[in-house]
């Protein structure tokens, strides 16, 4: 197989990931989740008991259980991915370019990176105990659709609106967002802002150095005139050079820089398609929880809209007005939204709480 053939198939294989997993619960992909059961069906039972167990809770450890496995994984390939950028690329980019300061991006954006991924993991995501749950109670109103006044089944205590009780923390986490286990810790009302900072670092990150490894190609080709070189054929016959050849060339001679350049293009893709959906969802003063949550009610509306045209009964009052389009009932406008995961009106309220209190107590305002 050719070196570009497996480039556009890698490439082709993360776009159609990315397609699957941003319109998962899209009702034109219901078939293919259907053959994924049915595939999964006859898999378990074809697999002996045990082995099936064994799977079984390696993918739940993997997957739904909290853990430090992929902060190691991430530090390791942050590591290793400069450890290649340091002595493959910048290194052959300084033979091209010496004037030019190839390192202070990079270096730049791993510092911020390293700093911000401290804060997101150590940072207090908003945890909801006993003590502050008086303050987190008051911040937000119940809307009445996605929460409504009751108790977490596990805390034991009242939940507060915009709050949800993590089941790999077991904890509540007032604002949830989601649980990233890339920092193996929930993203909440107090470390919102840190993640976001974390994404921008990341992106540039990536960005830069998958640059900078397009031009140490760019710059190789140029200066060898490998566009005006000719190459032997099978026939033993010179053909002008063409893509398929001139990768294939870049391949041999720079062998992890053509894997970086391909690998970090399809990354920093993923990463710039999920920061900014994370930035609208901010611009919105929605969380990436209630997001998804509003796209499984507006497809549980939409299969009761078209049962009822096909003729079943009509339910007294089956559903109320789906939340998440322009009337979402938390967005109080561009700047205001802003400011309350960027600001600090989410700990100052919590302050001022505390000040009101005819008896002091003592509330995480981090």
């Amino acid at each position: 197989m050719e070196f570009l053939t497996a480039v556009i198939g890698y490439v082709l294989f993360c776009l159609a990931l990315l397609f699957l997993y941003r319109f998962r619960d899209s009702p034109l992909l219901r078939p293919i989740s259907r053959l994924c059961t049915v595939c999964t069906t006859l898999t378990g039972r074809l697999l002996p008991i045990y082995l099936r167990q064994l799977i079984e809770h390696g993918i739940t450890w993997l997957l739904f259980e909290r853990h430090c496995l992929y902060q190691v994984l991430y530090v390791v390939l942050v590591l290793v991915g400069h450890a290649v950028l340091i002595t493959d690329v910048i290194a052959q980019l300084y033979r091209f370019s010496v004037v030019e300061n190839h390192l202070f991006v990079g270096i730049a954006s791993l510092l911020c990176n390293g700093l911000c991924y401290a804060l997101v993991c150590l940072t207090d995501p908003g945890v909801i105990n006993s003590r502050n749950l008086p303050a987190y109670a008051q911040i937000y109103p119940y809307d009445g659709v996605f929460y409504k006044d009751k108790q977490c089944s596990r805390c034991m205590h009242q939940l507060p609106a915009r709050s949800k009780h993590c089941a790999r923390c077991d904890q509540c986490v007032f604002r949830f967002d989601h649980h990233c286990v890339w920092t193996n810790c929930c993203i909440g009302g107090l470390n919102h802002a840190h993640f976001l900072f974390f994404l921008v670092s990341l992106v540039v990150m990536v960005v830069n150095a998958a640059w900078l490894s397009f031009r140490v190609l760019h710059s190789y080709t140029v200066r060898e005139g490998l566009w005006y070189a000719q190459y032997v054929g099978i026939n033993d016959q010179l053909h002008p050079m063409d893509w398929s050849t001139l990768i294939q060339h870049l391949f041999m001679t720079f062998p992890r820089v053509v894997s970086m350049a391909v690998i970090l293009s399809s990354v920093s893709t993923v990463l710039l398609v999920y920061f900014v959906h994370h930035v609208r969802l901010v611009l919105r003063n929605q969380t990436a929880y209630e997001y998804d949550r509003s796209r499984a009610l507006t497809a549980v509306h939409h299969h009761m809209t078209s049962s009822l045209a096909s003729g079943y009964p009509r339910l007294k009052n089956p559903y109320k007005p789906v939340p998440g389009g322009s009337t979402w009932f938390y967005n109080r406008g561009l700047w205001a939204n802003l400011y309350e995961v960027f600001g600090n009106e989410t700990k100052n309220s919590l302050r001022d709480f505390r000040r009101r209190l005819p008896v002091q107590m003592e509330f995480k305002t981090r």
